[in-house]
């Protein structure tokens, strides 16, 4: 799991959502969810608004609902990017409930990956909402590991905020 890439996390969120009946996007482009929101169908690219969204969630309406990013936890920044993304997603288009942000990493020591899954979001406006049961694994190099993962909720920033 140490190699593994996010897009297998990203499959199995998305398996999950699917199976429990949501609509959904894989690699939703940020051009595209700008323009629906502008009711355009072609928006300038100004580098900020490049890029993809792991995963969006989508009312029956087809107005997007959810925005979900799934990252390997690695420099204390890891999150930052995805976290400005969602914000800036967030404030122009209303219909978007929340962001998430999944983080998961690999460590040696409890101690360790407890530190890794707190420091990205050190500074962000974010809230863990959940930290699935940490998992035993074995490195490529056949070295006990622990993996772990946590789910941080981005609220709509309150009026002023942004």
């Amino acid at each position: 799991m140490r190699a593994a890439p996010e897009s297998f996390v990203q499959t199995i969120i998305a398996t999950k959502l699917f199976e429990a009946g949501s609509l959904l996007l894989l690699e939703a482009s940020v051009k595209q969810l700008l323009a629906f929101a502008a009711g355009e169908d072609v928006i300038d690219e100004s580098p900020r608004r490049a890029g993809r969204i792991d995963i969006v969630t989508y009312y029956k309406s087809k107005a997007p609902r959810f925005l979900i990013e799934i990252k390997k936890l690695g420099k204390k920044d890891s999150l930052k990017e995805d976290h400005a993304r969602i914000l800036e997603l967030m404030n122009r288009i209303p219909s978007i409930q929340n962001g998430f942000l999944v983080g998961y990493t690999v460590a040696a020591k409890a101690e360790t990956l407890e530190t890794r899954l707190q420091d990205p979001v050190s500074g962000l406006a974010v809230r863990i909402v959940r930290k699935p049961g940490i998992i035993n694994v074995t490195s490529l190099q056949q070295k006990d590991r622990l993996l772990g993962a946590a789910i941080y909720r981005v609220d709509r920033p309150k009026r002023g905020d942004a």
